[in-house]
């Protein structure tokens, strides 16, 4: 599905510039090529990802290794979520029902953070970058000269150092425009660019006087006016994307100013409400 899980799988939207599927007589059964532009008016499903061995266990590992070869870049997917819920020790031992997700079980749920092989691959393609100034080349007048690194910024993640590799790392697929690096490993996927230092993130912080679009869709309803004093927990708006809709409420209380019109498509992050915070 193009839906993120780790945001209350919300729905997302994003061209395929890259699909690879596994090649081990895994049944796929999809409605995306590459080059398909994935937006809010239909379903979130993608592809179906089938196996069929002889024993529980077989198909499982069966279907970790399918998982593991797949990759739809471009977009945000749950495939990382559903290849680590096949290999949670709840699901190879049978122990889950049908509410289980509900309970938020963190050996599914806990955000993951962007790997050291992953970054790797993306130094090793961002490296000849060298007209933005990003990659050093560890030359230095007493000594033998250091491994070339490069600085880079993982999505949603504090920029890091990276060395950059002699050779690609197996079981990372990337794709690159050379700014921006869109990765994938064991389902997961990455967004990952250079850094210079001056770069900051657009987070969507909770509890906070601005109200961002958590997802891209459609602005259903906006129920306030622009001025109209609001207390905490009351819904400003409704948004619907892909056969889902979403009510949004006041984080804070105050008076509230509308930034966009009800009808419009907005894209996630886009400043819908914001709210001037009571002095008392």
């Amino acid at each position: 599905y193009s839906e993120d899980p780790y945001r209350e799988f919300l729905p997302q939207t994003g061209q395929v510039c890259e699909l690879i599927w596994p090649d081990n007589g895994t049944r796929i059964e999809s409605g995306i090529t590459q080059g398909t532009n994935v937006g809010t008016a239909f379903d979130p499903m993608l592809a179906k990802v089938i196996v069929h061995r002889d024993s529980r266990e077989a198909a499982i590992a069966a279907l970790i290794a399918a998982l593991d070869q797949t990759a739809i870049l471009g977009v945000t997917t749950n495939l990382g979520f559903v290849r680590n819920l096949a290999d949670s020790f709840e699901f190879t031992d049978g122990e889950i029902h049908t509410s289980w997700l509900d309970t938020r079980p963190e050996s599914v749920f806990t955000p993951p953070v962007c790997p050291e092989e992953v970054l790797a691959q993306a130094a090793k393609l961002l490296s000849s970058n060298r007209d933005k100034g990003l990659p050093t080349d560890g030359w230095r007048l007493a000594g033998p000269a250091r491994p070339q690194r490069i600085r880079l910024h993982a999505e949603g993640e504090e920029a890091r150092w990276i060395d950059v590799p002699e050779a690609p790392h197996p079981g990372v697929f990337a794709h690159t425009d050379g700014v921006r690096v869109w990765l994938a490993h064991r389902g997961q996927n990455w967004l990952v660019s250079g850094s210079d230092g001056m770069r900051r993130d657009k987070h969507i912080v909770e509890g906070g006087p601005e109200v961002l679009a958590p997802m891209p869709g459609l602005m259903l309803l906006v129920d306030v006016a622009d001025g109209q004093a609001v207390e905490v927990g009351d819904r400003l708006g409704v948004m619907e994307a892909m056969k889902m809709e979403l009510s949004l409420t006041a984080p804070v209380a105050g008076r509230v100013s509308v930034r966009v019109t009800e009808g419009a498509q907005v894209s996630m992050g886009h400043l819908l409400f914001e709210i001037e915070v009571n002095d008392d």
